[in-house]
């Protein structure tokens, strides 16, 4: 199989929790891109509506898992 073969089950587990603690928030996670050890959601606040995107990315050679989290509120939008 491919390099990326290794981080299948990881990447399941990141899923899985980042539903899980989204779904206690009473917030929703939608998975708007996944492939090898990139994954690309997006985030709505339960309370606000706010709408933000996650990226998490699993740094190759190492137990490392990246991410980075931005608000998509309409100012951000241009509008």
């Amino acid at each position: 199989g491919s390099v990326d073969d290794v981080y299948f089950k990881q990447m399941d587990l990141l899923i899985l929790a980042v539903q899980s603690v989204s779904k206690q928030h009473g917030d929703k996670v939608i998975i708007l891109f996944q492939k090898g050890r990139y994954l690309r959601v997006q985030f709505t606040d339960g309370s606000s509506g706010e709408n933000s995107i996650g990226e998490f990315y699993f740094t190759p050679n190492d137990t490392t898992v990246q991410f980075r989290i931005g608000s998509l509120s309409k100012s951000s939008l241009g509008f």
